[in-house]
């Protein structure tokens, strides 16, 4: 998966590359009851550059760095479990090759990756939290009537739905999609005209582009009805 090399991007690599230092360093220290040895942290310097490769690598491959952390759903924490476990065996099976783990604690490696589901995880749905009690809430009505628009056709099964509009309504109609009527909806992307989204992800359906790529879109995902979630476009707009 493509992701987009902005200033987001980096932002979020730095902060997991801190995140996973302090896991595997919090880790010796409850290891070793907060009194590492001299030969235990010269262990620990020489295999941490292996640790960030390896976990930022299955990160990336997991798609952690396309979800947008203010819409942090089941599906990115179920994704965050299965890149530290992934990483965490390969992070052992390279250990166990290199150093046979002579010096180095089996259980280290169990509690990094407890620490780093938990802080990983953590981190994600507090700042989720933040946008929802901090930002500006939509209302009832816009919500409502957005949804509304999904019931111009009935009785077909499995439609492909694509929203327009990558923002706070967007994601609303597309949990509410989720939760109750995915056995007659399919929602197959976002389109939304603010670049920092494009080539992200809101509960694993991707942005797929711009507005004005609606036809080449809906053609190549075979969508057949879309949804307006941009409760301020104008009707001429929507047209």
């Amino acid at each position: 998966m493509k992701v987009r090399l902005s200033r987001h991007f980096f932002f979020i690599l730095a902060i997991d590359i801190v995140l996973i230092c302090f896991s595997f360093y919090f880790s010796y220290l409850i290891r070793f009851d907060f009194m590492i040895p001299d030969a235990a942290w010269d262990r620990f310097i020489s295999i941490i550059p292996f640790v960030l490769i390896v976990k930022l690598f299955w990160f990336y491959f997991f798609d952690l760095y396309r979800g947008m952390w203010r819409y942090t759903s089941l599906n990115d924490l179920m994704n965050i479990g299965k890149a530290t476990l992934v990483s965490t065996f390969c992070i052992i099976v390279l250990v166990l090759y290199i150093h046979s783990f002579k010096g180095v604690s089996r259980s280290v490696f169990i509690i990094d990756w407890c620490l780093t589901v938990l802080f990983s995880a953590g981190l994600r749905i507090f700042i989720r939290f933040c946008f929802e009690q901090f930002s500006g809430e939509i209302s009832f009505h816009d919500f409502f009537q957005a949804l509304s628009r999904i019931f111009k056709k009935s009785g077909k099964q499995g439609i492909c739905v694509i929203i327009i509009g990558a923002g706070d309504l967007g994601e609303k109609i597309c949990r509410e999609i989720h939760d109750n009527l995915t056995k007659q909806y399919q929602v197959v992307g976002f389109l939304d005209d603010d670049p920092s989204k494009l080539g992200r992800e809101i509960h694993g359906i991707p942005v797929l582009g711009k507005i004005e790529e609606l036809e080449y879109v809906a053609k190549s995902t075979k969508a057949t009805e879309i949804i307006i979630a941009i409760s301020s476009a104008s009707s001429e707009r929507m047209t």
